[in-house]
Parts: structure tokens; sequence; C-alpha cells
């Protein structure tokens, strides 16, 4: 696959898969019982996820044994009980968070595969519902600044919000980026983000496939819209829910050592790719490549963002906010009030509380 093709491919499909693990995504029950499926027709459903796997499957030697471990049951299944039971094998056996099969209660249209070859994303009035992502932006006591963003939209429809977002932060003394509820999205997004945050062309992790060695190499790019942020101190929050472009960003900033992550280990999925159609009710997630970073060789699959701090998620904001004016008055940061981050320190779980941290 060809680099254009491949970043065809791989923009955006994140974002597919957070919609689809995400609360918003769930398709409204159809009318009726769910499909039920007697051996014959899981035994065809299974030889068309085969087909899709060899097809378009990133790492071709995961397949053979994914698809041993798809059998038909002795009896009669219901959709979602076997799109369940697949997902979990499927996940196993290509070592592969991503994977996933979808059972849908209504038909899907038979021209699915062809919308989803283009760049992939959420419809513009979820964009607009979802604030493209932005779900909070704040600023502490101490100057340090505070954003929350819960997807990686893409960039050519969600820059400029991102961007006011980074500009209401622009004179914060110390940034917390709190992903703990970002369940993936655009890597587009990720490298737009990134280069805010890093100085241009730092390389990211790239998006490899095995099966013919092509690869696309991500970087930081320069005269972006928005501040640079890249010299400000920065603290990630994550947790089990942060998956895929979210942990992308995450892994990269960390391994570049400009972030310090605070929170939980992340979700662990690695393999960006898209949904594809292999039955009339049934859509499965097909990883197309896998993301391969410069520092280290290989990515978060299965393991996770492992935090530099480690506490509960719903601790990780305050504990990072205290870690911020700690390290700032270490450090002997200017400050247009002198002695404020020390007074808040002495009070730090009051003012926590007052903040609603």
């Amino acid at each position: 696959m060809s680099t254009p093709q491949m970043k065809r491919q791989t923009q955006g499909l994140a974002l597919a898969a957070a919609l689809m693990l995400s609360p918003l995504s769930m398709a409204a029950p159809g009318v009726g019982s769910p499909l039920v499926l007697p051996p014959a027709e899981q035994a065809a459903l299974g030889q068309q996820i085969g087909l899709r796997l060899n097809r378009d499957y990133h790492d071709l030697t995961r397949v053979p044994a994914a698809l041993a471990a798809l059998k038909p049951q002795a009896g009669a299944l219901p959709g979602p009980v076997l799109a369940e039971a697949w997902t979990r094998l499927l996940q196993d056996q290509l070592n592969d968070a991503h994977a996933r099969l979808v059972y849908s209660p209504e038909a899907l249209p038979l021209d699915a595969d062809a919308a989803e070859e283009g760049p992939s994303g959420p419809p513009p009035e979820v964009m607009r519902h979802l604030n493209c992502g932005v779900e909070r932006v704040e600023h502490y006591p101490g100057n340090i600044g505070y954003l929350r963003v819960d997807a990686m939209a893409p960039p050519e429809a969600c820059a400029p919000t991102m961007a006011a977002a980074l500009q209401v932060l622009a004179q914060s003394d110390a940034l917390i980026l709190d992903l703990r509820r970002n369940r993936g999205g655009s890597p587009d997004m990720v490298q737009w983000l990134a280069s805010h945050l890093l100085p241009p062309q730092t390389a990211l992790s790239s998006m490899v496939r095995a099966r013919d060695a092509s690869s696309e190499a991500l970087k930081t790019q320069a005269g972006l819209p928005g501040p640079d942020l890249s010299r400000v101190p920065l603290y990630l929050l994550t947790s089990s829910k942060t998956f895929s472009a979210g942990e992308h960003l995450a892994y990269d900033l960390q391994q570049a050592g400009r972030a310090t992550v605070v929170g939980e280990p992340s979700g662990g999925g690695a393999n960006p790719g898209a949904f594809r159609t292999v039955h009339p009710h049934f859509r499965l997630w097909v990883s197309l490549a896998r993301s391969v970073s410069p520092v280290t060789g290989g990515n978060w699959e299965g393991h996770g963002v492992q935090p530099d701090e480690r506490v509960k998620a719903p601790e990780a904001r305050r504990v990072a906010y205290g870690r911020a004016l700690k390290d700032l008055v270490q450090a002997k940061a200017p400050s247009a009030m002198p002695g404020e981050r020390e007074e808040i320190l002495g009070e730090l779980d009051e003012v926590s509380k007052l903040l609603g941290l």
C-alpha cells in the first residue's frame, strides 16, 4: 500500500472506534427479537470474516489462529450473543484490543464499505454535539491550565475549536491535559495536538503494515493555528477508558519525555483501522496497521500507557494539580503573585474541594 493510500485509510479511523465503544454510538434496539443464527449461518459469517481479514488485516500471520477459533456453536445463537463471544475470541487470538464484531438490529446498507474507504469520522451534527471533543477548559489558582479532551476529532473540521481552547490556556505556567474519557479518534488530531506540544519535526508513532512492509511516518508540523505550548510543563491524565488515539498522544508525549502521566494504565489499543460489513447485520473492525514508536520500537497494545504516577482515575486531576504546583515551586518558576503557589500547597485539600477536583 502506498503512503497516500495508507493515509486515506488510517486518518480518522480510530475515531470510528471511539464512537463504536462510546454510549453515543450504541444503536437503538430494533423492533422485535434479534436475528438468530443457526450453525450453518454462523459458518457462513465466519467465512466472510475470514475473507475480510485475509484481504485487509495488517498482519496476516495472526489471522489463521483467529479464524480457527471462530467455530460455529452446536445450537442457534442470537446475533448479539454471537457478536460478543466472537469479539472475545478475535481479541484474544489477534492480540488486538480494537478487534470487534458488532451486531446491528437494523439491516446495514450494502454500500457501507465504500462509504468507509474515505476519511472517516462522525457526521457534522455529532461533532457539534461533542464540541469537537473539547469538554472543559479551566484556569486554576497558581496559573495552571486544564483542558479535557474526550475525542480526537478530525482537524479539518475541528482545528478552530481546539485552537480556541488552547489559546485560552496560552498564558498558563503549567498545563493539565485530561484524556481519562478519551476513547480515541483521528490520528491527524493526534498529530495536530502534538504539534502544539512538541517542537516541529518531532517524530511520532508511525503506522506500519507487516503484510506489505509499508509504513507512514508521522511528525509534528510547524505553522499551525494556535499557541506554541512546547515549553509549558505538561501533565497528562489517563484511565482504563483512555483508548486508541487518546493513548497514541499520551504514549508519544510520555516517551518523548514531554509529559508526566498521572492516573491509571490506559486501555491498550494501538491498531488503527475501520469497520467492514461482513453480513447484513454484522460489522467487523479490521485493524489496517499498527502503531510503532520511534523511541521504543513498540507500542501500548495490550498493556496500555503506564502512568508515571499511578493513582485511581477520579483522583488524577487533584494529584496532577498538586504535582504541577510543587514542580513550579521547586523550579523557582517566576510568578506574578509571589508565594501564591506555596500558600495553595499548604491548603491543597481545601482548595481542591473548592475547585471540584
